[in-house]
């Protein structure tokens, strides 16, 4: 069978559809760039409207409503080049519009272009090289489809009826949360030729997230009630000029730009077609299904702030001693035990005052957090009672000095639980830094620095010296009990006793009374050091609104930022090349389902109705928590023959 092999999938990608993937990630990382570098300005913007003409009908009825847009044209910049591109996302990041109107050139798919390419072979190839020297407009187009779906926002890709644009399988994941709405020019916008009057019937199709906008277009084709003007030819507009009437009909007519600008200037709360909360991928708030009633809501009241809270977990309890244990089994990795928390809960307990915070500066307090969190170094610990906000950290630590934190708490129902991630809380405004968090009876916050990261040397006293003269352990005992040696942990799981104690005393803790941890790095952890850097700058928030009230470009937070494993590099072309969504859409069902091979989840997403780029994606990934899992092979080898005998091929 295939899913017991261990090798690459081989499979090949078109050359059209890996410059395509290749086109989009670059966009994209040209975008997110632009985002973290611009700072919103005001109120959202209702429309933006790319790939138009200069005097563009649409925009020019957004604006008489009374409605704020803005039109980017050959006039404003040139998006085949950078330089373009980034005039373009710099609106985008500091208007955030609501809507996106995109018309990129119908040219090279238009109904005429079929006919001119079937003449003949150079024809063929002609056309071919024209509609790959176009692909920017189509990776531009699904760049921002992208990022409007990401927000909640919605987005309009406009071509004539029989375009083979929406044909092509590149825009297979645009028709994923578009509708296709067809309706006639003649029927909606009223065109007629400038020249004799008649009708002039053009075939438009629209693919759109919002549903308002479907329904009143949608259906609206020719009656046949008069006759049509056949779009060939020229003709002279009102003042004289010959002009082709292809080119005619590529402006929008004032009747259908003002039913769209209506349309889309009502404000209605939709959300994209067949959309899941799931998709926000950046979101930094929880957003609730939306209701077909409208607000009664007059003035605008600004609300406060909301902060999500961090992910927790609730720790197992040790189990028998011999047990076997599954490969999904949690208690592989370095998660902590019940009774490990439950000790250091109760010893911080006997610290707290009843009323504020304090910071624990007990060594062998400090003993059992290491043992708790031992994937990071804790320098400083923190804890209250009755509390249900984050802690600062103590005044006068070093930001570097220990740039992570975690809780373990002791909630009001008294489970205990901790935080599933450290947070870089350096990276944080003043109002994030102490936001409301999980209500609890303790609060623990330890303070703690990655093993391998440099940290800024503390003076130490000669009775700290003294200590740590006293507490080197003995030569022998260190050849009869070696330390771990892994890369990942620099230092001792298990620090020697304080100095008031001495080693192997009645007082101190017997070996027998140290609580086992096992010294091995879970797969799905990555040290932060790793991470490249373009993830942490090129992360915007979500909401720029929020980012406009702090005024500052602060970094988003842990808990906003995507799945650990959809950003990894390790997954294949095809995976990396689809919307953050869907990647981690594929990662939570590998997840969920324990862990299979690709074949059967990639059988699995085809059961529920995967479209075919999923299904292949799901070929490419790969799970680090699977290869640490995995089961060793040892290669065979055949014994010496000590007799002589040499086998020979029987045929």
């Amino acid at each position: 069978m295939r899913e017991d092999w261990d090798e690459s999938v081989l499979t090949a990608m078109h050359h059209e559809a890996k410059h395509m993937k290749h086109l989009i990630q670059q966009f994209n990382q040209e975008l997110q760039e632009i985002i973290y570098q611009t700072t919103p300005m005001g109120k959202p913007y209702e429309l933006g409207e790319v790939m138009c003409s200069s005097n563009s009908p649409l925009t020019h009825q957004m604006l008489q409503l009374g409605k704020s847009a803005f039109r980017f044209g050959y006039m404003q910049g040139d998006l085949a080049q950078a330089s373009g591109r980034k005039e373009l996302f710099r609106l985008m990041a500091r208007h955030r519009p609501t809507h996106v109107w995109y018309s990129p050139t119908c040219g090279p798919w238009s109904a005429w272009s079929q006919l001119n390419a079937s003449r003949s072979m150079q024809h063929h190839d002609e056309y071919e090289k024209k509609r790959h020297d176009l692909l920017y407009q189509l990776a531009l187009g699904i760049v921002l489809y992208r990022h409007q779906v990401s927000l909640s926002k919605h987005f309009h890709w406009e071509q004539p009826k029989r375009s083979l644009m929406f044909q092509t399988p590149l825009l297979a994941e645009v028709h994923e949360h578009t509708q296709a709405c067809q309706f006639d020019m003649c029927r909606v916008g009223h065109l007629k030729d400038p020249e004799n009057g008649m009708f002039m019937q053009k075939g438009m199709t629209l693919l759109t997230t919002f549903a308002p906008l479907f329904q009143q277009l949608h259906g609206m084709c020719c009656d046949h009630r008069h006759d049509h003007q056949a779009i060939e030819g020229s003709c002279r507009v009102k003042n004289g000029q010959s002009m082709l009437r292809t080119q005619y009909t590529e402006i929008y007519p004032r009747r259908f730009a003002r039913t769209v600008a209506q349309v889309l200037g009502k404000g209605n709360q939709c959300w994209p077609y067949n959309w899941q909360p799931g998709m926000l991928c950046f979101a930094t708030a929880n957003v609730g299904v939306p209701t077909d009633e409208p607000s009664l809501a007059v003035t605008k009241v600004r609300k406060p702030p909301s902060f999500p809270k961090s992910e927790v977990l609730s720790p197992l309890a040790r189990s028998k001693e011999g047990a076997k244990r599954s490969k999904t089994d949690p208690n592989q990795t370095l998660l902590p035990t019940l009774e490990m928390c439950q000790e250091a809960i109760q010893a911080v307990g006997n610290h707290l005052p009843r009323v504020g915070k304090t910071e624990i500066t007990d060594q062998a307090v400090l003993n059992m957090l290491k043992n708790v969190f031992p994937d990071k170094r804790i320098h400083r610990v923190m804890a209250c009672r009755g509390t249900d906000r984050t802690m600062a950290p103590p005044p006068g630590m070093h930001p570097q000095e220990a740039p992570f934190r975690k809780m373990l708490m002791l909630s009001r129902t008294g489970e205990v639980r901790f935080e599933a991630h450290w947070e870089r809380w350096i990276e944080l405004s003043k109002r994030q830094l102490i936001r409301p968090s999980h209500s609890c009876r303790i609060n623990i916050t330890v303070f703690a620095v990655d093993p391998k990261s440099t940290e800024i040397p503390k003076p130490q006293s000669k009775l700290d010296q003294g200590c740590q003269e006293e507490a080197t352990p003995d030569p022998a005992k260190a050849e009869m009990h070696p330390a771990p040696n892994i890369d990942q942990f620099e230092s001792h799981l298990h620090e020697p006793p304080a100095c008031s104690e001495k080693p192997g005393s009645e007082e101190g803790l017997s070996p027998s009374n140290v609580i086992p941890v096992q010294v091995t790095k879970p797969p799905n952890m990555e040290p932060v050091e790793n991470v490249p850097k373009m993830h942490a700058k090129s992360m915007p928030s979500s909401y720029p609104e929020a980012r406009a009230e702090e005024g500052s470009n602060t970094h988003s937070s842990a808990a906003s930022r995507p799945l650990p494993e959809c950003e990894s590099t390790q997954h294949g072309p095809r995976f990396l090349g689809l919307p953050k969504w869907e990647q981690q859409a594929i990662i939570r069902m590998h997840k969920n389902l324990g862990h299979p091979s690709n074949d059967r989840l990639s059988r699995a997403l085809q059961v529920s109705g995967a479209r075919p780029e999923m299904v292949q994606a799901a070929l490419e990934i790969r799970c680090a928590t699977c290869a640490a899992t995995a089961p060793q092979t040892c290669q065979t080898s055949i014994p010496e023959n000590h007799d002589g005998f040499q086998p020979q091929n029987i045929p």
